[in-house]
C-alpha cells in the first residue's frame, strides 16, 4: 500500500507513460547487419556465400522502457550516483510504484552501469523528450504557470580550473622526463637521469615570488641573476612584508662594504642585493 497524496504516487498518474515509451523504443530496436561474404569451394566451382547479416534474435532482452526512464527521474531529482539509485530503489515502496511494479521486491532493479548504457542509448534527443514531457505535465497539473517558461535564468558559478601553466620549471621538467624516455626505448643506459634532482629544482622553482613581486630571493636578484655578497645573507621575507605593507625595505648595512640603499643602487628588492643590479 502507498499513500495516494504522496507527490509521486500522484505524478505516476500525471505523466504520460504511453508516449514516453513510444518516443524512447525506437532507439533500442534492432538494427540490420551487413551480410558478410566469403569464397567457398565445392563440387560446382566457387561461389561467394554471406553470412552474418539480418536481424539478429539472440542477447539478452533489454529492461522495460518506464523502469528505466523512471531510473533517470529520481536520479536528477534526488541527485544520486548509479550505485546510490539502486539501493535506494530496492528499498523504497513508492519508488517502485513510480517505476510501474506493481508488487514490491527487494531487488535491485539493475545493475548500476545499465542506467548509464540507458542514457547513452536514448542520447541527447532522448533526454530532451524527457525535459519535455516532465515541462507539459507541470503546465496541465499548475506546478508552475506558462509565463514562467518565457524567461529561462541559468545561474553558474565560475570557477578556475586548476590548469598547469607551462613555466619555465615545469616545461624544463618535461623535457628532462621526455629525453630519459626516449632514451630507455632505445635502448641506451643512462648514467643518471636527474629525477630527484629535477624534482626538488622545480619544488624550489615552486616557492619564489609570484612575476611581478619585486624581491631579492635566497640571495639572488631575480631582475639581473646575479648573487649578493656571502658576508651577510638575503632577507626576502622581510622584504615581501615590507612590499606587502607599502614600505621601504631596509637599507644595505654599511657595514658590508655598501652603504647606499636599495633605491640608490637600483635594485628592484628594495635593498638587499649586496651589489648593483647593474653589475657595477
Amino acid at each position: 500500500m502507498v499513500d495516494p497524496r504522496h507527490p509521486l504516487v500522484v505524478l505516476t498518474d500525471q505523466l504520460a507513460w504511453a508516449q514516453i515509451e513510444q518516443v524512447l523504443t525506437p532507439h533500442f530496436e534492432r538494427k540490420a547487419r551487413t551480410p558478410g561474404t566469403v569464397t567457398a569451394q565445392d563440387m560446382l566451382g566457387e561461389h561467394e556465400v554471406e553470412f552474418g547479416g539480418g536481424v539478429g534474435s539472440g542477447g539478452r532482452p533489454r529492461l522495460p522502457v518506464r523502469l528505466m526512464a523512471s531510473l533517470l527521474y529520481l536520479k536528477n531529482s534526488f541527485n544520486l550516483s548509479d550505485e546510490e539509485l539502486v539501493a535506494r530503489w530496492s528499498e523504497n515502496v513508492v519508488w517502485q510504484f513510480f517505476s510501474g511494479m506493481e508488487y514490491y521486491e527487494p531487488r535491485l532493479p539493475c545493475d548500476a552501469t545499465q542506467i548509464g548504457r540507458f542514457r547513452t542509448a536514448i542520447g541527447e534527443e532522448g533526454l530532451e523528450q524527457l525535459l519535455k514531457f516532465t515541462i507539459q505535465t507541470a503546465v496541465e497539473i499548475k506546478a508552475i504557470e506558462p509565463a514562467q517558461l518565457e524567461r529561462v535564468i541559468v545561474d553558474s558559478t565560475v570557477q578556475e580550473g586548476a590548469i598547469a601553466h607551462p613555466v619555465d620549471s615545469r616545461l624544463l621538467e618535461m623535457a628532462r622526463y621526455k629525453v630519459v624516455k626516449a632514451a630507455k626505448a632505445a635502448g641506451i643506459a643512462l648514467k643518471q637521469t636527474f629525477a630527484a634532482e629535477g624534482k626538488e629544482l622545480q619544488r624550489k622553482a615552486g616557492g619564489y615570488a609570484e612575476p611581478g613581486l619585486k624581491a631579492c630571493l635566497d640571495g639572488f636578484c631575480l631582475a639581473k641573476g646575479w648573487a649578493s655578497g656571502p658576508t651577510r645573507p638575503a632577507r626576502p621575507r622581510q622584504a615581501v612584508q615590507a612590499l606587502e605593507e607599502g614600505r621601504q625595505a631596509p637599507a644595505h648595512d654599511p657595514r658590508s662594504g655598501d652603504a647606499r640603499s636599495a633605491a640608490q643602487a637600483g635594485c628592484p628588492g628594495s635593498g638587499h642585493c649586496r651589489r648593483r643590479c647593474d653589475g657595477g
